[in-house]
């Protein structure tokens, strides 16, 4: 607890070193910056050692607790810490409690991280499906407009406002480039600049490589230094970043420098895929795969500035730069008690007795009926039966799905065979029409697959007059069995393999690598 007339004190938990980069540091961060000005005291908590990391701490003057064998909790009690910030893929032990008692925020990178909290940051394309099965959120802040940046690069984008970049482009393979990628892409950018002049003056190729001696080297137009708290000034004076897709995607779109992306690792697709299917930047595959062609690519875009500036743009939409400050203002207000129901974003879990006469209204409603393999009316005693059954029986989970508080509709999972599950939804009657169907199934997708029966099988039966549940299907990746339809006269028949994920088996603190810069 707080002392009377005392600032607040805010643990931030993560990690920075050599093998996983300084991602989750680069947020907390951004976190430190936002708590600060709205009043917060801020200790990080982790274990920092990659030298770029120490040099950032230093710079942004926030003290280092390490983070002990115990359970975070008891540290924050220990330290008289309000809340604590979780931005780490590690499973860490934290009670989630009272929020008045002791605030706990995390962030999601989709399935990555995912961990009982209080407050929940997701910024992935899907993180509002994500971010839905921690039962424990009382505010979910999700999409990625919630990225959390840095003051300096919003200063920096200002500067950068009506300023020609320099001849140069910058390679960034993350703060300690992990996976040795970065040698692969400065060689790429050689061969995409190769004869290429910007006002005169030949394209260097900047590569900032954690594997370059203590000072600058030059080998013809290839500068290579180590990465350096000043990374985002360079980029933005620079033609064009390639970077991997990491949190440095963010910080760019919010600079306004194009950039061209790499999946280093597993948990940066989402990002890569997303922005290069937004037109936000060029797309150059996994770091494994990359291609001579990526030089080809890289130089048509260099020599279209029409299509530099529309990556900027499409990239500016993505990202607002105002995500931390969102998260610190959500910590008071979930201590406080005084969180908007709208906060609570998308949210799925087991249906319980106290929902069972909503769900018999929906289930009679007149179009319910009419689309469902058994349209007859149900009587409450024969639904209070049946209800009592579901909840009891471990081979079915009804889950019921809400919206910012308010129910919209349930998913049903009944085991067939095996591992198989068949599922079946139903929208609330005044949310038809409102485009949520996709939302409601996938939710008890998600719900599904971080449980026991991750790889299971799904499968869906709807009647062939029913197009439009039929066409909710096929759109969330279902294939038509045609021999199970063909057996079964009237009923068209749709199944598809739930992707675990990282961490299938936990609907929170899923364990995996860290995200590279």
């Amino acid at each position: 607890m707080t002392a009377p007339g005392t600032a607040p004190l805010v643990l931030l938990r993560c990690d920075a070193v050599p093998a996983g980069g300084v991602g989750h540091l680069v947020r907390c961060l951004a976190v430190a910056e936002a708590a600060r000005a709205a009043g917060w005291r801020c200790v990080l908590v982790g274990e920092v050692t990659a030298p770029l990391a120490r040099e950032m701490v230093g710079h942004a003057g926030v003290l280092v607790h390490p983070a002990g064998p115990g359970p975070l909790d008891a540290l924050a009690r220990q330290l008289g810490a309000a809340a604590v910030h979780v931005d780490s893929y590690d499973q860490l032990d934290c009670a989630v409690g009272d929020p008045a008692e002791l605030l706990v925020s995390a962030v999601q990178d989709g399935r990555y991280g995912r961990r009982d909290a209080h407050v929940v940051l997701d910024a992935s394309a899907a993180g509002h499906v994500t971010a839905a099965v921690v039962s424990s959120a009382r505010v979910r802040l999700t999409g990625p407009r919630q990225a959390m940046v840095r003051a300096q690069v919003r200063t920096a984008a200002q500067t950068r406002t009506g300023r020609t970049p320099a001849a140069r482009v910058l390679v960034v393979a993350g703060g300690t480039d992990a996976t040795g990628v970065a040698p692969r892409l400065a060689a790429l950018a050689l061969a995409a600049t190769d004869g290429l002049r910007v006002g005169g003056v030949p394209v260097e190729v900047l590569s900032l490589d954690p594997a370059a001696g203590e000072e600058p080297s030059t080998d013809g137009r290839l500068v290579r230094r180590r990465p350096a708290a000043d990374l985002v000034e360079l980029a933005a004076d620079a033609l064009l970043v390639i970077t991997a897709s990491g949190t440095t995607t963010a910080e760019l779109a919010v600079l306004g420098v194009p950039m061209a992306v790499v999946q280093v690792v597993p948990n940066q697709a989402e990002t890569h895929d997303r922005l290069v299917t937004a037109g936000a930047a060029l797309g150059l595959g996994a770091a494994e795969e990359l291609a001579d062609d990526g030089a080809r690519a890289l130089r048509e875009l260099l020599d279209d500035p029409d299509r530099l500036a529309a990556l900027t743009a499409a990239a500016a939409d993505q990202v607002d730069g105002a995500g931390a400050a969102r998260l610190v203002a959500a910590w008071s207000a979930v201590a406080a008690g005084s969180s908007a129901p709208e906060q609570r974003g998308w949210e799925v879990a087991p249906a319980t007795a106290a929902d069972s006469d909503l769900l018999l209204s929906w289930r009679n409603d007149p179009e319910t009926r009419r689309r469902s393999l058994n349209p007859a009316e149900v009587s409450p005693a024969e639904h209070g039966a049946w209800f009592d059954r579901v909840l009891a029986d471990p081979d079915r989970e009804l889950l019921l799905v809400r919206h910012d508080g308010d129910p919209v509709g349930t998913v049903r999972f009944d085991r067939d065979t095996g591992t198989d599950r068949e599922v079946s939804i139903t929208l609330a009657p005044q949310q038809r029409g409102r485009g949520r169907a996709a939302t409601v199934l996938a939710c008890g997708e998600e719900f599904l697959a971080a449980g026991p029966a991750a790889d299971c099988r799904v499968t869906a039966r709807v009647k062939v007059d029913n197009a439009a549940s039929g066409a909710l299907f096929r759109r969330a990746g279902y294939s038509r069995d045609e021999a199970a339809s063909a057996a079964d006269p009237g009923v068209d028949h749709w199944a598809r393999t739930l992707d675990p994920g990282p961490a299938g088996s936990l609907r929170a603190g899923s364990a995996g690598p860290g995200p590279t810069r």
